[in-house]
C-alpha cells in the first residue's frame, strides 16, 4: 500500500519559467479588466439634486417653460452631459439641448466696505419637442 501513495505524492517537473510567464500573464490580464472602466456618459449620476439646485423663476422663466426649455440654477463645477443626466433621471423626459451661462460674482459696497455677492451657473434645458415637465 506504501509503494502507490509515494508514487501519487511525486509531483511532475515544472519549469520555474514557464510559471513566472503564467504570473506575468494572470497579472497583465488583472491589470486591463482594473483600467477599463464605463465610460463616463454611461454612468449614472450620484445626486441629481446636487447638480440642478433649484428652478429659477422669472417672467422669462414662465415665457420659456410654454415653449419647452427650463431654467435651473446648477452647481458650478457642472457640465452640459451631467447636467442633461441628472435632468432625464429626476423628470424622466428626454433632453433635446442645454445652454449653460455662467453669471460672475458682482462687487457691493456695504456700510462702506467693500464686498462680492458670488457668482452663479444657469442652465437653459430644452426637452424634446412633445414632451411637458411640471417643476412647480
Amino acid at each position: 500500500m506504501n509503494l502507490f501513495s509515494d508514487l501519487k505524492k511525486k509531483k511532475k517537473p515544472i519549469d520555474k519559467e514557464k510559471e513566472k510567464e503564467e504570473k506575468k500573464e494572470e497579472k497583465k490580464e488583472e491589470k486591463k479588466e482594473e483600467k477599463t472602466p464605463s465610460p463616463r456618459w454611461q454612468k449614472k449620476t450620484d445626486q441629481p439634486a446636487k447638480i440642478l439646485q433649484s428652478p429659477h423663476l422669472s417672467e422669462k422663466a414662465a415665457r420659456l417653460e410654454e415653449e419647452g426649455r427650463y431654467i435651473f440654477q446648477v452647481a458650478r463645477k457642472a457640465n452640459k452631459t451631467e447636467i442633461e443626466r441628472a435632468f432625464e433621471e429626476m423628470y424622466g423626459v428626454k433632453v433635446h439641448k442645454v445652454r449653460i451661462i455662467n453669471l460672475p460674482r458682482r462687487k457691493r459696497n456695504w456700510r462702506g466696505q467693500t464686498g462680492y455677492r458670488s457668482g452663479r451657473k444657469k442652465a437653459i434645458i430644452q426637452v424634446a419637442p412633445g414632451e411637458k415637465v411640471n417643476i412647480h
